[in-house]
């Protein structure tokens, strides 16, 4: 029998929180274990998560691990952490944000399709996002069709898959419990790349979440026409305040997988990994036309980035 772990941080939830609760219980998937962490909420949230675990339908089970402040980021890493230390080993996982209302068969979709692959592999299913406002209200899909590419160039030149829309494998689970957590390293970023060059990932262009956009989103703010334009342009403006992910996560890639990757993955991730090390291997990755997202916007930002060593 199939159990599927949910990993939800939680802080100050209070006035969506529910209706994202509500959502996952009531998944067509067969037993889900609602894994939260609250990060040290001072509002209603915990009193609210607690009043469904007293009236869970059969083969439903929450776990409520109350902690300190920490972040949301580090927060989800001791829930990875927790998950696999602690817990019976599941046959998928997935990660949930606390505000965002699920379609009822969201993790069934993912789930069958993860059931395709090989179970030895780590494994990870991602889609789109269906945005929409405080009231769920539709406002626009994340991606359009065509836009997210399974290439492993597309994916190390551009973030594309969001940690509510992950789904995955035991051992995707355990590769990514292998490092400890560092402020450079978001998890979906991680697991994505893990999955990529170490597995098997699958991008589904249809949307199974609404993704819940409102004046407090703790990140991922997403927005549409005029403002994406302004937004990347001012995105460009500050990019070097925008924090390096690509060369850590490059690196460590390179260090622990180093035996595994092919030759050309292991090139690519060298490029990446060592870009800074001579002019040479900087203007090497600066010109190199193979590794892009073909989306221009974003490839002036990144760049731009590869110029001033932040990438």
């Amino acid at each position: 029998m199939e159990m599927i772990c949910v990993m939800m941080s939680t802080y100050n939830g209070e006035k969506y929180i529910y209706e994202q609760i509500d959502s996952i219980i009531n998944q067509k998937a067969e037993d889900i274990l609602l894994l939260i962490r609250d990060d040290g909420s001072v509002d209603r949230t915990k009193e609210i998560i607690n009043s469904f675990i007293g009236n869970l339908p059969n083969k439903r089970e929450i776990i409520l691990l109350e902690g300190d402040n920490i972040g949301v980021e580090r927060s989800f890493y001791e829930l990875i952490y927790y998950a696999k230390r602690k817990i019976k080993k599941c046959q998928y996982y997935a990660f949930a944000d606390q505000d965002d209302v699920w379609n009822e068969n969201k993790l069934l979709v993912a789930s069958k399709i993860l059931g395709t692959m090989s179970y030895n592999d780590p494994n990870l299913y991602f889609s789109n996002l269906k945005v929409v406002d405080e009231n769920l209200k539709f406002m626009g899909y994340k991606f359009k069709r065509g836009y997210v590419k399974n290439s492993k160039e597309f994916i190390v030149s551009e973030m594309c898959a969001w940690g509510c829309t992950c789904v995955f494998n035991y051992m995707a689970l355990k590769e990514i419990s292998r490092i400890q957590y560092s402020y450079f390293l978001a998890h979906d970023n991680w697991i994505l790349w893990v999955c990529a060059f170490c597995g098997n990932l699958h991008y589904d262009y249809n949307s199974y979440i609404l993704y819940r956009q409102h004046k407090d989103n703790a990140s991922g703010q997403i927005v549409f026409g005029v403002k994406k334009i302004l937004n990347d342009i001012n995105k460009v403006c500050n990019i070097s305040n925008m924090r390096p992910e690509c060369e850590l996560r490059a690196k460590l890639i390179f260090d622990m997988y180093n035996d595994k990757l092919s030759f050309a993955d292991r090139n690519l991730i060298k490029k990446i990994a060592f870009y800074k090390k001579t002019p040479i291997n900087r203007i090497k990755l600066l010109f190199d036309l193979n590794i892009t997202s073909g989306h221009i916007r974003k490839e002036i930002g990144r760049r731009i980035r590869i110029m001033i060593g932040a990438i």
